[in-house]
């Protein structure tokens, strides 16, 4: 269906507008942010952790790639338990611009996503309170740093 010239999809009559008119440019993008987020709880309705978990233990080390044999691994709960010299350079971290030069395997992912999910408790509250809106992200080079970060993350 063609609306003012653009193409409005959908897979049924019921996610388009009610209103015969026009739309606005924001009705169409609240629209299509309706349409995107019913789409997306579905597919993740698709891939839970326990279904993963499950095709994981099933495949063989040969058909895994380097990301699903990380997450086979059997590793410690860091997350719930850093060391001291982690907590340290956190809470500097905290306080103050700070670059960590630490081995590697010594844990700076592990910092990196403390902090922020330190920086992103901090912003909620801020938006309860009125705030303005901000925006908190994590920037890696390698896919492989992304694959840790979200490894660390979930744990």
């Amino acid at each position: 269906m063609a609306e003012n010239g653009m193409e409005v999809a959908a897979e049924s009559d019921e996610e388009l507008p009610v209103n015969a008119g026009p739309l606005s440019i924001t009705e169409k993008r609240r629209a299509q942010r309706q349409n995107f987020k019913t789409w997306a709880l579905k597919q993740a309705e698709k891939f839970t952790t326990a279904r993963i978990n499950e095709d994981l233990q099933e495949k063989k080390d040969e058909e895994l790639s380097i990301r699903d044999l990380m997450q086979r691994q059997e590793r410690p709960n860091t997350m719930k338990n850093p060391r001291d010299y982690q907590l340290e350079l956190f809470e500097r971290a905290k306080q103050e611009n700070t670059i960590a030069v630490l081995d590697t395997g010594s844990g700076k992912t592990l910092i990196a996503v403390l902090l922020l999910r330190h920086v992103i408790d901090e912003e909620l509250e801020r938006q309860a309170a009125g705030g303005q809106r901000r925006i908190s992200f994590f920037l890696v080079s390698l896919p492989m740093a992304c694959t840790s970060i979200i490894l660390t993350a979930r744990r």
